[in-house]
């Protein structure tokens, strides 16, 4: 196991400390909701869902409530702390797996929603990825953008969620190419807009954030994250 993977393998790990306690349950509805408008916009109705690095559980237990029980969820997570969170979401269609999913059946869509960050080897983990299923949805955020490159902020990623990858939409669309993704659509998820649990500064940024095209505030002021549906 890698050293970045250790971080969030032991029980009462650090960054189960470093998310509150509940890791990053409270953005679940966000995601989900992103996820949900990719599947619209592109008619995919998948009959089955893999979430590798599903984290606690939520965002699978809130697409199952929009999607029905036609649908099946199941989500792979390998710290043991938000395995533990998840279970409370299992239900007749909606299953949680301690472990990692090479070599289960592939599913018709497979879900990545802020992992290949965490990853040593995020090559070769797209790589693997890309073989589980049909369509592929992965949600990157673009901590590379003026304003964290003025400050010289990547390290607050690094220590504080564990982000050893930092990204701009254009490093993460090439990531992608190379590692034998089809991209198929693509927007930007607006978190800084949209979570409302941030700090005054965040408070301040979002007003230029709320004028400016998405592509321009990505670029000077960050808070987005990139949405990628690939096949």
């Amino acid at each position: 196991m890698s050293d970045a993977a250790k971080r969030y393998t032991a029980r009462d790990s650090a960054y189960l400390k470093e998310t509150g306690g509940n890791w990053h349950l409270d953005d679940s509805p966000f995601k989900a909701a992103q996820v949900l408008k990719m599947l619209d916009r592109n008619q995919i109705r998948p009959l089955s869902v893999m979430e590798i690095g599903c984290g606690a559980g939520g965002i699978l237990a809130n697409l199952a409530k929009q999607m029905g029980r036609e649908t099946s969820f199941t989500g792979y997570e390998i710290s043991p702390d938000a395995h533990a969170l998840s279970k409370q979401f299992e239900s007749e269609n909606v299953r949680s797996v301690l472990g990692e999913p090479w070599g289960e059946p592939r599913a018709d869509l497979v879900l990545a929603m802020d992992v290949i960050e965490h990853i040593e080897d995020c090559f070769g983990f797209l790589r693997k990825v890309r073989q589980q299923g049909d369509y592929k949805i992965y949600h990157i955020p673009l901590d590379i953008h003026c304003s964290s490159a003025l400050r010289d902020s990547f390290m607050n990623a690094w220590n504080s969620v564990g982000h050893i990858h930092v990204f701009s939409r254009s490093i993460a669309m090439q990531m992608l190419r190379d590692t034998g993704h089809e991209i198929l659509d693509w927007f930007y998820t607006p978190g800084a807009l949209e979570l409302g649990k941030f700090k005054f500064r965040t408070f301040l940024a979002n007003i230029p954030r709320r004028i400016l095209p998405q592509s321009l505030a990505a670029r000077l002021l960050g808070g987005f994250s990139l949405l990628v549906l690939a096949r």
